[in-house]
């Protein structure tokens, strides 16, 4: 885990997370980690199968084709959400080493 960055490690790497905090960015019974690994996993297989996923959408009966484009919306939204709270952690580790 900490390969490239040994100097933090020395520093940190015995301390323990605030749970509260980190849990408190997603749901109750997510936290952060597990949200992030849980979207990135979600849209490999979306790529992965995407021309499956096409092919529904654009099959006019299909009773499903609203709830699918639905949740690719959702997937989206989630994934540009995590992708702003990622800036934002940047943003923050590049504060602290401009003290």
């Amino acid at each position: 885990m900490w390969g490239p960055y040994p100097t933090i490690a020395n520093l940190i790497s015995n301390k323990q997370l605030d749970n509260v905090r980190w849990t408190g960015l997603t749901t109750a019974s997510n936290n952060i980690f597990e949200e992030i690994t849980r979207i990135i996993e979600i849209q490999a297989l979306v790529q992965d199968h995407s021309e499956e996923i096409k092919a529904n959408i654009i099959i006019e009966s299909n009773l499903n084709k609203r709830d699918l484009i639905r949740e690719l919306h959702q997937l989206e939204n989630a994934i540009y959400r995590i992708s702003d709270e990622l800036k934002s952690f940047a943003k923050d580790v590049k504060k602290i080493s401009m003290c």
